[in-house]
């Protein structure tokens, strides 16, 4: 009886949560209409579960792509205004993980990333656009045009630091251009021993 009982309570507690994200519209958290999105495989949705369902999967698209697109904007804006570093900065921030920058932008990112890191700029301002660099997707790809006349340490170090994240620094420093990163490995396979 409980058997039987159970695949009803499931689909009952799944739709209360999904009429409250429905009903709530945007001020209802992404992670939680993601939550209920993703939850629906687990239950045997009836009828009307699927129509909730399929309300909720639009809700999170036009959400999702509402979000990415915004992050494009800031992302252009910023650049169109000169504002490099901050550019850099909000390509850091990407709304979610799967969120991609285009090729044309990701190259004018590194492009105007690059020019910006020239010789006749404030040390104080290369080393914060250094971290903006550092910290962005297109670091890479990003070749300063120059370092500073006449480096402190503190902006030699943080060259030398940096070089592995963004080879092109190696080159100019005289070190030797590191490697590209291997893959990716998945956190709970990496403390696995074979």
């Amino acid at each position: 009886m409980a058997e039987e009982l159970l695949p009803r309570l499931n689909l009952a507690t799944w739709k209360d949560r999904a009429v409250a994200i429905r009903d709530a519209g945007k001020e209802a958290p992404l992670r939680e209409v993601r939550s209920v999105v993703a939850g629906a495989s687990a239950v045997a949705l009836d009828e009307e579960g699927r129509s909730l369902l399929t309300s909720l999967r639009e809700a999170l698209d036009a959400r999702v792509t509402a979000l990415r697109q915004a992050w494009l904007d800031r992302i252009v804006a910023a650049l169109d205004d000169g504002r490099v570093a901050d550019a850099l900065r909000a390509a850091s921030r990407a709304p979610e993980p799967a969120a991609r920058i285009p090729a044309e932008l990701a190259v004018r990112m590194a492009t105007e990333a690059s020019a910006a890191l020239a010789p006749d700029v404030p040390e104080e301002k290369w080393l914060d656009l250094l971290d903006a660099v550092v910290s962005s997707p297109v670091r890479r790809t990003v070749k300063p045009a120059g370092l500073p006349p006449s480096p402190s340490e503190e902006l030699l170090q943080a060259a030398r630091h940096s070089a592995g994240l963004v080879p092109e620094l190696a080159r100019l420093l005289g070190l030797p251009i590191p490697p590209p990163p291997g893959p990716r490995r998945p956190a709970a396979l990496s403390g696995r021993r074979p």
